[in-house]
């Protein structure tokens, strides 16, 4: 009985050193597996895939110990729950591979991967049933060795950058060295101490580091670009009026939120010492910071035509010709409205834009019929006026079409007929019921997300 107990002790201490790199594996690997599904991003992916070679190589290190097997006491399971960890390493790390390393030789990695993949599906099974563990060996150790000429030819490629690459190459070359020597028996290794396992240490060691660079340059260069958004909103809120001109006899409100950080919609006042107010709205193609640089632009742009804010269609096509030549694919929908104070006369036109409502005394509500083609894109374009008189209580509606486009879930929009026979627009006044009239779109949608920007500016003449 001494002896027998003797026998194990020497066994137990012989296979301590596997045994405890086994388990700083496995609490490796598993940190990595948790720090990858906390991130939750695709930049994580080789850092899940070391995590669970590191975890799966741990777990094969451990189960080969006597540690493992005295409280089992040669279970007959055992050789085969060993066996299929001989199968499951290298396909984990085989996919690892096909991630890591260069699109060019994705094909050869995933070859590869299948190769392995296929030979556990085929030789898992056959051990079971023939009931002879490890008959598949011979071919895993042959697919190692193909695996390690893979694993040259990819450490040899370019990509990445240097440093990373340098790190990798290093890291992997311990490890190739130790893995061959493993299979090939070139150096004798000492009793019970795993050589090939020091030299994971030292592969998953350099993923690991390359991968918490990446991840801390990913995260620096995040927080430059929402620097750069905030700064860049900080600006376009510049060009917004921060409130809206006050006049005797009627009042003036806007809303105006964005689907982003920033965007493109746009709305502004001219007024002249003649009692001559003009509202415009405007609506850049497209999101985020290309939109809204469009967007200071036509601010400049309108500035510069103070002389026609009398005439509408005049400042349209100025704004137009200006523009043409300058945007690129992108272009501009507008509207705009002059208005006299002292006989609350009205001009109205159009380029492309939602046409502004006219709602009479909160009852009917209709359409100022503007025609004209967006601005920047034809050079040559011209735009009509439409006119009217703003009675007592009458108002001016101004919007953008990301009011009218909302979407539900099932994708139907908002849409004009909803806006027209809705109870917020005929008794909409001052910025609040702008407000209730967003939100009585949104209610319907659903959402509190906007796809797109939206802006509304309306002039009510007071009763």
């Amino acid at each position: 009985m001494n002896g027998h107990a003797e026998q194990w002790l020497a066994l137990v201490q012989r296979d301590a050193p596997p045994l405890i790199i086994g388990v700083i594996l496995c609490t490796v690997g598993a940190g990595m597996l948790v720090f990858a599904v906390i991130g939750r991003s695709a930049r994580f992916r080789e850092l899940a895939l070391a995590g669970a070679f590191a975890t799966l190589y741990g777990l094969r290190l451990a189960i080969n110990t006597a540690w493992f097997e005295f409280p089992v006491q040669d279970a007959l399971w055992l050789p085969y729950l060993r066996s299929i960890f001989e199968y499951l390493v290298p396909i984990a790390g085989t996919s690892l591979f096909v991630i890591m390393f260069e699109k060019r030789w994705r094909v050869l990695n995933l070859f590869t991967a299948w190769a392995f993949v296929l030979c556990a599906a085929i030789a898992i099974p056959f051990e079971i049933a023939a009931r002879h563990p490890f008959a598949g060996k011979p071919v895993v150790d042959a697919l190692v060795l193909v695996l390690m000429i893979v694993f040259i030819i990819n450490l040899l490629s370019r990509g990445r950058r240097r440093e990373d690459r340098t790190i990798l190459r290093m890291g992997a070359g311990i490890f190739g060295v130790f893995v061959l020597n493993e299979h090939l028996h070139i150096v004798p290794r000492p009793s019970g101490f795993p050589l090939e396992a020091i030299g994971f240490i030292f592969f998953i060691g350099s993923i690991a580091f390359v991968a918490m660079r990446k991840t801390v340059r990913d995260e620096v260069s995040l927080l430059a670009v929402q620097s750069e958004l905030s700064t860049a909103r900080t600006i376009q809120l510049s060009i917004i009026p921060r409130e809206a001109p006050r006049l005797e006899g009627a009042t003036i409100a806007a809303f105006y939120r964005t689907a982003s950080d920033v965007g493109g919609d746009f709305y502004d006042f001219l007024q002249d010492d003649d009692g001559w107010i003009g509202l415009f709205i405007a609506d850049v193609s497209g999101h985020g910071i290309p939109a809204a640089l469009l967007a200071s632009m036509l601010k400049m742009a309108l500035a510069t035509q103070s002389d026609h804010i009398r005439e509408p269609a005049r400042l349209l096509s100025a704004l137009n010709q200006l523009l043409c030549g300058r945007m690129e694919r992108n272009f501009i929908t507008a509207a705009y409205a002059a208005i006299d104070t002292k006989s609350w006369t009205m001009l109205v036109a159009g380029a492309g834009h939602p046409r502004p409502l006219l709602r009479r005394a909160k009852e009917s509500i209709s359409e100022l019929r503007t025609s004209g083609p967006v601005l920047g894109r034809f050079k040559q374009a011209g735009y009509d006026e439409v006119s009217a008189v703003l009675n007592p209580s009458d108002a001016l509606v101004l919007y953008t079409d990301g009011l009218t486009e909302m979407q539900a879930k099932t994708g139907e929009q908002w849409g004009e007929t909803r806006l027209f026979n809705s109870p917020s627009l005929r008794g909409a006044e001052g910025e609040r019921g702008l407000q209730d009239l967003v939100r009585e779109a949104s209610d319907w949608s659903e959402t509190d997300q906007f796809d797109d920007d939206v802006t509304l500016v309306i002039l009510c003449r007071n009763p």
